[in-house]
């Protein structure tokens, strides 16, 4: 299963806009600082996107809005189980100033319930893992973020039965990082054999 993130760092999984399209999975829009202006709305303040090590699938953008420059980074998840759901590891973090917030505005086809650090469908399976940088105001997750504090989020391309143990838990994020980077280099050093 293969997750769609837009190139500007606006979302993962959001409608293509044709008929042509055949659009996969919950979209989810990221939005940043007060005003809640989409990630990546205007190219000009926009870094990137970049792969980790120059070629490693770990997208790196950085988008300079109300004088912070907020950094994400996201990666499909190597696990099989999870890959199988194609879902996708997204961090939030400030690179330069103070104080901002993200929002994940989930788009789901049906009302989304929240239970314990999940967003799930109506039929209860997971959506969206949030770590507890996240509160839920306003029909959608936020964060408010400073120099040291970041904001992480698993989203399931194909939603998955519910779980009792988050992606995210334990330093869940840097654990499926280093297994991604892992993956990617034994994958390549196969090749080049």
């Amino acid at each position: 299963t293969k997750a769609r993130l837009i190139a500007n760092g606006s979302g993962v999984n959001l409608p293509g806009g044709a008929r042509s399209w055949n659009d996969v999975g919950t979209p989810v829009t990221f939005r940043v600082g007060p005003d809640e202006l989409r990630f990546g709305e205007f190219p000009e303040r926009l870094t990137g996107p970049r792969y980790a090590d120059g070629w490693l699938p770990i997208v790196q953008l950085a988008y300079e809005h109300a004088d912070v420059r907020l950094a994400q980074e996201s990666f499909a998840s190597v696990d099989p189980q999870l890959a199988a759901h194609g879902v996708v590891f997204v961090k939030f973090h400030l690179a330069e100033g103070e104080k901002s917030s993200v929002a994940a505005q989930v788009e789901a086809k049906s009302p989304v319930v929240v239970q314990g650090n999940t967003l799930r469908d109506a039929q209860g399976r997971v959506l969206v893992w949030f770590d507890a940088a996240w509160k839920w105001q306003r029909q959608r997750l936020v964060a408010n973020l400073t120099g040291q504090t970041s904001a992480t989020l698993a989203i399931a391309t194909v939603p998955l039965e519910a779980t009792d143990v988050s992606p995210l838990a334990k330093d869940g994020f840097a654990r499926e990082r280093a297994a991604c980077v892992q993956t990617w280099r034994e994958i390549t050093a196969r090749g080049l054999q």
